[in-house]
């Protein structure tokens, strides 16, 4: 049965021009910004971009979600009033305009409105205001002026350039940082290895360690820190029926790195039967459902695993048999670097002991 998912174009020889052209574009986008400074703009407290170099794929939400605790802690240490506020683009929503999501429980919302990714931090985070918004500079002067964040986090912000930023987080995957050192669309990268030069922060994503990032931090200078993403316990997600996981399974996905997921699913003990793999922010449909679940139920699988991110655009249509989610934790390896890097901006930013109501 096939599935849209994003296969390689052939011959890749094909895709090189093309590349070439995406670079030209890239730099001179950057460019732009490095020669006129005034583009910038910045807002009245520090900023924290999560971003990454490659298209998706290293654990950028995981890692959005992974900081709020540690700056809650920081803000209550310096007795800061408010909690952080998260910027996000909101991809693939069906709205353009401006969305602010509460800190408040809101199970109404749909990722249509706001997005999957900003979608699944407000299940991971209901306490904490997220404002979705193209234009980044208005987000942040929203959650300013309606939460009085003292922090902001951008999410996906590495190429982002609008608004100024006070620490660059960059995630890149341990075993391949680079992927294939080709720019889209013959490679994976979304920008030259030399716009690692704005990083702050290089942070290697995997559980194994290799090299490559050390010897990208050691290039352009930068510290690097060492991170991964954890497989949690399975949940249920519909036909409730029983708190024991599967076994056999059928594995559905629409993300960057089907086969990270698939391989948590193997390590986690489910027996993949098959694995029906989507583009990445795939919107699913009924007609996608029932395909799935007919498959399903011709391979005898017991139930459907799914992602938690893919769960936010799964949510309200029928299945024929269990889901479960396999979710993802963001681990840094010494939580402590990352703690007093975050200090450290708090410690250069003059922020004032008290934000006006």
């Amino acid at each position: 049965m096939d599935f849209p998912t994003d296969k390689a174009v052939k011959p890749f020889w094909l895709t090189i021009p093309a590349s070439r052209a995406y670079e030209i574009l890239a730099e001179f986008h950057h460019w732009r910004f490095e020669k006129t400074p005034t583009r910038i703009e910045r807002v009245d407290v520090p900023v924290i971009s999560v971003g990454n170099i490659t298209v998706g794929g290293t654990g950028k939400t995981p890692c959005v979600a992974s900081l709020v605790p540690i700056l809650r802690d920081l803000l209550q240490r310096h007795r800061k009033p408010g909690v952080p506020a998260i910027l996000s683009r909101g991809y693939g929503r069906q709205e353009k305009s401006m969305r602010i999501i509460e800190p408040k429980v809101d199970e109404d919302l749909n990722w249509q409105e706001v997005g999957d990714e900003p979608l699944l931090l407000h299940r991971l985070l209901p306490k904490i205001p997220i404002i979705v918004n193209r234009n980044r500079v208005s987000g942040a002067r929203a959650a300013i002026e309606k939460y009085q964040s003292p922090v902001l986090l951008l999410d996906d912000g590495f190429q982002h350039r609008t608004l100024q930023k006070d620490l660059e987080i960059v995630l890149l995957d341990a075993q391949k940082p680079l992927g294939n050192g080709y720019l889209l669309p013959a490679g994976p990268m979304r920008e030259p290895v030399s716009a690692l030069r704005r990083a702050d922060i290089l942070v290697s994503v995997g559980s194994q360690t290799t090299d490559a990032v050390a010897e990208l931090a050691d290039k352009f200078g930068k510290p690097f820190i060492e991170a991964h993403l954890q497989t949690g316990k399975p949940v249920r997600f519909s036909a409730r029926k029983t708190d024991t996981p599967p076994e056999k399974v059928v594995l559905l996905s629409g993300i960057a790195r089907p086969e990270r997921f698939h391989r948590a699913a193997l390590e986690s003990g489910f027996r993949v039967l098959e694995h029906c793999r989507f583009r990445d922010h795939h919107p699913f449909s009924q007609s996608d459902i029932g395909n799935i679940s007919s498959l399903a139920r011709q391979l005898e699988a017991e139930a459907i695993v799914t992602t938690h991110k893919d769960a936010m655009r799964l949510a309200g249509l029928t299945f024929g048999l269990p889901v479960w989610i396999l979710p993802v934790e963001f681990v840094w390896k010494q939580p402590e670097e990352i703690t007093a890097r975050l200090e450290q901006v708090f410690a250069e930013f003059a922020v004032p002991d008290s934000i006006p109501g």
